[in-house]
């Protein structure tokens, strides 16, 4: 079957997808118990756990003479695994006619979004983050899992295979040469509301003191009182019985930034960095967290030296996305 020709994909489609699949393979590259199979023709992630979050097929390459055997030997592969995954189409896929394909395989389309780009020199100026809110990348291993946090709770119910494999990443997202950049939303709660116990300060953590997490102003629990006038000389004292033992301090309270709310990544390769997992929680929406924190991961893809930022927009996220100067590039199609 000869594959039908169409328009060559553009430069910037060519560098989107190297993203992309960069992207897919660079964590469970790293990971014991974890597959990568890398082939010129065709990429194949399998990350042992049941969720096709990070379980994918993407970047065919394949011949029309050899599509369907290729095609047969992905599927049946995670069918003999009995775990989900997604397949990925996108503007470079070849054949041309893979769409079909695997609709003939006994896949069907689940997901379509819009292939979006933005130069970093038309990046607008960001805006006032709401009231509350403070933005923060992930140097933690606990602000890693607020980040898979909301990850998860994308679907409903909570994917705990998401916070499985972000558990099992931390210490390769914690490595200072890391492509992925993980950021997290916080919001405010009423006082106390996450309070946790640390020996006798208040830790006030505050974004304008804070350069990055564990770097916190600590103040005393109470103010100091104003020094007291000099008191009359007292008449001497009978002498005092020993003075019972002190009672052990009082617990503190340490605010942490807030609840985490809203999460973004980057992926840093080369000019292009591609902007990824780009999540609100659902009672949140509406009040401009995503977009404000979006704006925070392009300005840090921008001072890395990034020339331009590619995303995969869902219809929802379209709007959002085009205020902040995206343009659409072309269209992905996962089938599952």
């Amino acid at each position: 079957m000869p594959d039908a020709v169409g328009p060559a994909p553009s430069p910037l489609l060519q560098s989107m997808e190297r993203n992309l699949h960069d992207h897919f393979a660079h964590l469970q590259r790293q990971l014991d118990g974890m597959l990568v199979d890398d082939r010129p023709d065709l990429l194949l992630v399998d990350s042992g756990l049941p969720t096709d979050t990070f379980n994918q097929v993407a970047r065919a390459r394949l011949s029309p003479s050899d599509a369907n055997r290729r095609i047969h030997e992905a599927i049946s592969h995670f069918g003999a695994a009995g775990r989900p995954f997604s397949w990925w189409v996108g503007p470079c896929s070849r054949p041309h006619d893979l769409p079909q394909r695997l609709l003939d395989a006994g896949l069907r389309p689940s997901e379509s979004e819009l292939a979006m780009a933005l130069s970093l020199s038309d990046l607008p100026p960001p805006t006032p983050l709401p009231d509350g809110m403070t933005v923060r990348r992930a140097v933690t291993p606990e602000e890693v899992m607020d980040f898979a946090s909301v990850v998860a709770s994308f679907r409903s119910p909570l994917d705990s295979a998401v916070l499985t494999f972000y558990r099992r990443a931390a210490a390769l997202l914690l490595r200072a040469d890391c492509p992925m950049q993980l950021f997290v939303g916080y919001l405010r709660e009423q006082a106390g509301s996450r309070a946790e116990l640390i020996d006798g300060f208040t830790t006030s953590v505050r974004p304008e003191l804070v350069e990055g997490p564990g770097q916190v102003l600590k103040q005393p629990l109470s103010t100091p009182a104003a020094p007291a006038a000099p008191a009359a000389p007292a008449a001497p004292a009978a002498p005092a019985a020993p003075a019972a033992p002190a009672a052990p301090a009082a617990p503190v309270a340490v605010s942490p930034p807030g609840k985490p709310v809203a999460v973004a990544e980057v992926f840093l390769t080369g000019e292009t960095a591609g902007v990824y997992s780009v999540v609100t929680l659902p009672a949140y929406r509406g009040r401009g967290i995503g977009s404000a924190l979006t704006h925070h991961a392009l300005a840090h893809a921008q001072r890395a030296g990034s020339a331009s930022v590619t995303l995969q927009a869902s219809e929802a996220g379209r709007r959002v996305y085009t205020r902040l100067g995206f343009r659409p590039i072309g269209r992905f199609v996962e089938y599952q």
